[in-house]
């Protein structure tokens, strides 16, 4: 998973507001990075990574990565 935090983007919350126009991130992005990691540090177990699916994901960013965009 190491493509995923090596990607620059831009997070968009334009289908939200489509089907919730009254919609607001109200949650600066650090903010609930520290919340999640606090999630995550609460119980241990949920710091399992499935082999499985992270094989998988990383098959789909090669691909993507392989792209010529």
């Amino acid at each position: 998973m190491l493509q995923v935090q090596s990607e620059s983007v831009i997070f968009d919350n334009t289908k939200i507001k489509t089907f919730v126009p009254e919609f607001k991130a109200i949650i600066p992005f650090a903010e609930g990075v520290k919340r999640i990691l606090k999630w995550f540090d609460e119980k241990p177990e949920r710091k399992f990574i499935n082999k499985e699916t992270n094989t998988k994901i990383d098959a789909v960013l090669n691909a993507y990565n392989s792209l010529q965009l």
